[in-house]
């Protein structure tokens, strides 16, 4: 349910932006046309009135559409921001699990030295021993 949640957050949030600015566009509508129904003889007044109805619904649906973009690109920032830490939490995963060798894993890929000093057994690679720092070979 709760995997790739990110991504299920931004898809919501698309529906939504599209649903709330119909819906907001529709209210607004409505509400300035229910406003102004009342008038039935149109005189030089009254369709100046009526022009600045349309004036008033076209501000309001611009800035209601406005205000839904910005509160859906907040919760979409949301969304990616999971999305991304969930990448990067899979990406050192996957690192951890890449540097995690076993000692078998070791001996079947790297030729392995005894630490003349403690005797420990050393990759030959290494010019120290990782536990007492005795020299195993020159430069």
């Amino acid at each position: 349910m709760f995997e790739h949640i990110g991504a299920k957050i931004k898809k919501i949030v698309k529906i939504f932006f599209v649903l709330w600015s119909i819906v907001g566009a529709f209210v607004i509508g409505y509400y300035l046309a229910a406003r102004y129904n009342t008038l039935r003889y149109f005189s030089n007044s009254e369709v100046r009135l009526i022009a600045g109805s349309i004036l008033a619904f076209v501000i309001s649906t611009v800035a209601w559409i406005l205000v839904v973009w910005l509160s859906s690109l907040l919760v979409y920032g949301f969304g990616e921001l999971i999305d991304r830490a969930e990448s990067i939490d899979k990406q050192l995963k996957m690192r951890n699990k890449a540097e995690y060798v076993s000692e078998e894993d070791i001996t079947d890929t790297v030729h392995l030295i005894q630490c003349p000093k403690c005797g420990s057994a050393e990759d030959s690679r290494h010019y120290y021993c990782q536990k007492c720092g005795c020299i195993l070979k020159e430069r």
